[in-house]
């Protein structure tokens, strides 16, 4: 049982990793200001909680760095991410009033003030 869930972390961790470089990739090929490498990031905090999130997020922001020289200066705003979606989601699922625009909007203000 054991063998299966970290099988299913995983996956769930390099999925995610997945994810975020390739829609990094995509915004810094089309130029877009967007920060879309941290779409994997909060998906991995929804589903295997905050410590996954943050490997997620720091190993996104190394592989990046490859094609975006800046992208390990902004290691600390994919940090803070994991760390608010970690910890606001699965608290929010719990007691029944999980309102997502709230995590946007709190997740927008910080990218917003680290961002520039």
């Amino acid at each position: 049982m054991r063998d299966k869930y970290l099988r299913l972390l995983f996956v769930t961790v390099v999925g995610g990793i997945v994810v975020n470089v390739s829609f990094g990739f995509l915004a810094n090929l089309i130029h877009l200001p967007l920060y879309m490498d941290t779409i994997g990031t909060i998906g991995v905090a929804c589903v295997a909680g905050g410590m996954p999130a943050l490997i997620v997020a720091l190993c996104t922001n190394i592989i990046s760095a490859i094609f975006n020289q800046s992208s390990i200066y902004y290691s600390i705003v994919s940090i803070l991410i994991a760390i608010i979606a970690g910890a606001w989601l699965p608290s929010k699922r719990k007691n029944g009033e999980f309102r997502f625009f709230y995590l946007l909007l709190s997740l927008r203000q910080l990218v917003a003030l680290l961002g520039r």
